[in-house]
């Protein structure tokens, strides 16, 4: 009887991950709730509180600046959300992945890490990043994997000088394409309303929690209304018109 090779191991598990990488995070929500259950003032202080969520809210946007980064600049056919099977039409080596082979997951990373620190629980903090880091390096295995099999030598050139997720802004190169708004309002909405969405329940639970009744913070719930603006008109825009909708992209 013959076993798999580690990393061949690893790369076929990555695959099965890669296909339900949408639903698998969701598994997340049990720690995060019994995490929340003992919410409180960080430092029982509601001032450094309120700074505090600012903060981890700058942090996800900052992930999300990674994304939009990212598929703001790149072509149809690369850097998307099929999750049925690997695709690449081409290799993207240059803008944000001429300095990281992974900004998705990096800015992923980002965006979940922000949200989880907005608890202050040291221990989902560290559980989250562990879950983290070993359900996507094997997702990133295969994605490599994949493209080894597709670009050979190509990307073997690539990837040996660019950093697999800590970026090197040194190694930046101009992307090949224009940055494309469209793309990224088409692609990115949903992102976009999902972290609004839930660093406002943090807040209203955390009010909420600390004083025994329902708490709605007036500057969260005016993002939140604002984000929702967004969403829906983005998401008319995308399903009853074309104005979205950017050839090659």
């Amino acid at each position: 009887m013959e076993f798999p090779l580690l990393h061949e191991d690893m790369a076929t598990s990555g695959f099965f991950l890669f296909r339900w990488r949408s639903y698998l995070p969701l598994l997340l929500i049990v720690p995060i709730l019994f995490a929340a259950w003992d919410f409180e003032y960080l430092f029982e202080n509601q001032s450094l509180e309120y700074c505090w969520l600012l903060a981890c809210l700058l942090i996800s946007l900052a992930g999300e600046a990674v994304r939009i980064m990212t598929v703001g600049f790149v072509p149809r056919g690369t850097s998307g959300r099929n999750t049925t099977s690997q695709r690449a039409n081409e290799l993207n080596t240059t803008g944000i992945y001429s300095v990281v082979r992974h900004p998705l997951y990096l800015g992923n990373f980002l965006i979940i890490m922000g949200i989880v620190l907005a608890i202050h629980s040291l221990w989902l903090t560290v559980l989250v990043g562990l879950i983290y880091w070993l359900y996507y390096e094997r997702i990133m295995m295969a994605e490599e994997s994949f493209l080894k099999d597709s670009f050979a030598d190509s990307f073997t050139d690539w990837s040996r000088k660019t950093p697999a997720v800590i970026p090197n802004p040194g190694q930046w190169e101009k992307a090949t394409l224009r940055f494309s708004t469209r793309t990224v309002l088409r692609r990115e909405y949903n992102t976009i309303f999902a972290i609004f969405l839930l660093f406002t329940l943090i807040a209203v639970a955390g009010e909420s929690m600390t004083t025994d009744k329902l708490v709605i913070p007036p500057a969260w719930l005016a993002l939140l209304l604002a984000a929702c603006v967004f969403y829906v008109a983005i998401w008319i825009m995308k399903h009853f018109s074309n104005v979205l909708r950017v050839e090659g992209r």
